[in-house]
């Protein structure tokens, strides 16, 4: 199980909850744009749309894409399963 939070602090940590491990993935608010704005626009959005609807710059969301593959949330496809 994944929480999710906004946060300055990349790292993720790992607690108990109703008995159960939950890994808590820190995402920054570049992050959470691109996630919510993909989930909305039926995560099907070229970089530079996902540059117009975020006001980002397109550097930024290519930089912001690449760190969430590595958080294991998107792929060349889209969002993953890990993102819902």
């Amino acid at each position: 199980m994944f929480i999710f939070q906004l946060s300055a602090d990349k790292s993720g940590t790992r607690r108990k909850r109703d008995g159960e491990t939950v890994r808590e993935r820190h995402l920054t608010q570049k992050q959470f744009d691109i996630l919510v704005c993909m989930e909305r626009n039926g995560n099907v959005m070229t970089q530079r749309e996902l540059a117009e609807a975020t006001r980002m710059s397109l550097g930024s969301v290519n930089r912001t894409l690449a760190s969430l593959g590595e958080m294991g949330l998107v792929d060349e496809k889209g969002l993953t399963g890990d993102a819902y």
